[in-house]
C-alpha cells in the first residue's frame, strides 16, 4: 500500500473518531442542560411549579383584563415567558430577587405567552424570555434573552 493511501486511511479513521466523540459530547450536553424546548421535562415541571409558588406574592401574573391597569402607573417590568422555556426558568429567580428588593421602585410582573398569546402579539413578542420595561403605561425598553440582575437594575435606574 502506498504512503498516500495509508495517510488517507488514517485520516478517515481520525475523522470518524472525532465525529463520533463530538456527537457523544453534544448529546451529553443536550441531556445535561435539558434544552428540549418542545416538551416539558420533569425537571422543568418541578422548577416551574416551585417558581410559581415562590413568586406568588412577589410577582403578579397578568392577563388581558388587568394588564393596562397594572402597567399604567410608575415603572413596571413585564416578563413574557412560558413554563417550558429553559431560559425563562433561569430568568425567573433573577426577577424574584429584583422584586424582593424593596429598594427598587419597580413592579415586576409576568405574562405566560401560552395562556395569553393576545398580549404577546400586541407587543410583538417573538422570542422568550422578552422583558419590556414600561413607564406610565408606555414601553420604554425591550430586552430579549436572559438578563442579569445588574443589567436590569441599571436599566430600571435609568428610567426612574
Amino acid at each position: 500500500m502506498s504512503k498516500a493511501k495509508t495517510s488517507v486511511t488514517k485520516m478517515h479513521k481520525v475523522i470518524t473518531v472525532v465525529v463520533i466523540l463530538s456527537t457523544i459530547v453534544m448529546l451529553g450536553l443536550i441531556t445535561a442542560t435539558n434544552t428540549c424546548h418542545n416538551c416539558q421535562s420533569k425537571t422543568s415541571a418541578v422548577f416551574s411549579e416551585n417558581n410559581k409558588t415562590n413568586s406568588k406574592d412577589l410577582i403578579i401574573s397578568l392577563d388581558a383584563g388587568n394588564f393596562n391597569t397594572i402597567v399604567a402607573k410608575d415603572v413596571t417590568l413585564v416578563d413574557f415567558w412560558a413554563p417550558w422555556c429553559q431560559p425563562c426558568l433561569i430568568q425567573g429567580p433573577i426577577l424574584e430577587n429584583l422584586a424582593a428588593d424593596s429598594k427598587k421602585n419597580v413592579k415586576v410582573v409576568k405574562v405566560d405567552v401560552e395562556k395569553h398569546p393576545d398580549l404577546a402579539n400586541t407587543f410583538q413578542v417573538r422570542s422568550i424570555p422578552t422583558l419590556i420595561l414600561f413607564k406610565n403605561g408606555k414601553p420604554v425598553k425591550r430586552m430579549i434573552g436572559v438578563q442579569s440582575e445588574d443589567v436590569l437594575i441599571k436599566i430600571i435606574n435609568s428610567e426612574i
